[in-house]
């Protein structure tokens, strides 16, 4: 029983170091490939226009929830 408990403590325990370690990782590289490799901003945020995407996506969930309802 004790042997057991403590191969659960030290299992948990690599996994939960090689979790931190990845996200360590991820965090860093992220930064790096940002500085290097810049988004490119897009004309519409600079000029502050909204194109109708997020108006048609609206519209399609409504037409899509009123048909799955049966109420069209």
């Amino acid at each position: 029983m004790e042997k057991g408990l403590i191969l659960t403590v030290l299992g948990m325990s690599w996994v939960f170091i090689f979790l931190f370690f990845i996200v360590v990782f991820t965090h860093l590289s992220s930064r790096i490939i940002l500085k290097f490799f810049p988004e490119k901003t897009d004309q519409n945020k600079i000029t502050g226009s909204v194109d109708n995407d997020n108006e048609n996506i609206a519209i399609a969930i409504a037409l899509a929830h009123h048909h799955k309802k049966g109420s069209l």
